[in-house]
């Protein structure tokens, strides 16, 4: 489905590990391999969401990605809008918009009522000059980045109307 939606899958071979309960996120990717923690592993369906995310970010992050972290939404934003879509064409165009709401308010609205709508952490481009990046951290750039491309979409027509690489060749 990555493949259908992005193109060819450049890597080569991808492969998971899975890694113990103490390793201290839920999934780690790198651009041929992905570590997932085993408290994903169960019947429910967000290990699809974590490997369907990890798997993308082999094209945005891996491939293609910003050249600053001022940026860093464009690399998670595309990552989280992208590995819905797919989790979209697994299951339903119905959860795809259910994983959009609840990460606008399970991720986004939190961050943005802690540190306030003008505050430089909940824009969409952020300004590092003297922050510390690993500070500046959040699942605000990914979900807001997803917000804004999921947006894009509707005014452009709906998820049928967007640019897929696959069909443009």
């Amino acid at each position: 489905l990555a493949e259908d939606l992005l193109g060819a899958y450049v890597w080569g071979r991808y492969d998971t590990v899975t890694l113990p309960a103490w390793f201290p996120y839920r999934g780690m990717e790198n651009p041929c391999l992905a570590c997932v923690n085993t408290t994903l592993l169960d019947a429910n369906s967000e290990l699809m969401t974590i490997i369907a995310r990890k798997v993308v970010h082999s094209w945005t992050g891996n491939l293609v990605t910003a050249a600053s972290w001022e940026h860093r939404w464009m690399n998670e934003g595309f990552t989280v809008f992208l590995s819905r879509k797919i989790c979209g064409s697994l299951y339903s165009e119905p959860y795809r918009h259910f994983l959009s709401m609840t990460g606008w308010t399970n991720d986004l609205k939190p961050v943005v009522e802690e540190f306030g709508p003008e505050h430089e952490f909940t824009k969409l481009v952020q300004d590092h000059t003297n922050v510390d990046p690993c500070k500046a951290y959040s699942y605000l750039s990914g979900e807001k980045g997803s917000a804004f491309l999921f947006y894009l979409e509707q005014k452009l027509g709906g998820p049928g109307k967007i640019y897929c690489p696959r069909h443009c060749r």
